[in-house]
């Protein structure tokens, strides 16, 4: 495994492709939601993001989820607790979309799921999903993970079968690279995995972590 600083790369080729969906998982107090935040608050340097503002709706499941939540002023927020239609989504121009906290109705609403197969990329917004397990038994979720640009798994050292998994659906010739590359990120609190699933993506530049930090991002390469 070499991993390399991105001074040594050209990063606009580490940019998240606006629109995008991105799935990040983890248990609670894992740090979704700070990071969450944090790659929203740098959309503009770290993305392909091009508008001057940024019309953020966030919808949660529990309301203590969004209880300590800081934006940038660039940032208008909007919060709620039920599926937007098109119209709202239209009317209000928004362009980021937050679903928190809503394990079990998200992965079994196909509404939901349908943000990630057509709405994000028609309607020209970037979408988050943030879930405690990326292999809850859902059709819908099953749907969203195979749809999703980008997939964020945060430390989690309960249940490394399952990164283990995701390690020999990615790398079936080399998993123990991948089960490697994620203790490495998650040795030190609140690390995290960014894989990249873009098309258009090189394959030496799928794995990443420190995204919010363009000039300390990391990315992990096979020898």
């Amino acid at each position: 495994m070499d991993s390399i600083p991105v001074k040594n790369v050209d990063f606009e080729l580490l940019k998240l492709k606006h629109p995008f969906s991105c799935i990040l998982a983890g248990p609670s107090f894992s740090g979704k939601t700070t990071l969450v935040t944090n790659i929203i608050n740098c959309l503009s340097e770290i993305s392909t993001f091009e508008n001057i503002k940024i019309n953020l709706l966030w919808i949660y499941g529990q309301q203590e989820s969004i209880s300590n939540i800081s934006f940038c002023q660039n940032i208008n927020v909007l919060f709620d607790n039920v599926v937007p239609t098109d119209t709202y989504l239209k009317e209000n121009n928004i362009n980021i979309v937050v679903i928190d906290d809503l394990m079990s109705e998200a992965c079994d609403d196909k509404a939901l799921a349908e943000f990630f197969t057509k709405k994000s990329h028609h309607m020209k917004f970037s979408v988050f999903l943030l879930i405690q397990n990326l292999f809850y038994k859902s059709r819908q979720l099953r749907t969203i993970s195979l749809n999703a640009s980008y997939i964020i798994i945060m430390k989690n050292r309960r249940d490394l079968s399952q990164i283990d998994y995701i390690g020999r659906q990615l790398y079936p010739n080399n998993r123990r690279f991948f089960l490697d590359v994620y203790k490495d990120v998650t040795q030190y609190p609140f690390g995290y995995l960014l894989i990249d699933l873009k098309q258009t993506t090189p394959e030496e530049f799928r794995l990443r972590s420190n995204i919010t930090d363009r000039f300390r991002t990391i990315i992990y390469m096979e020898k």
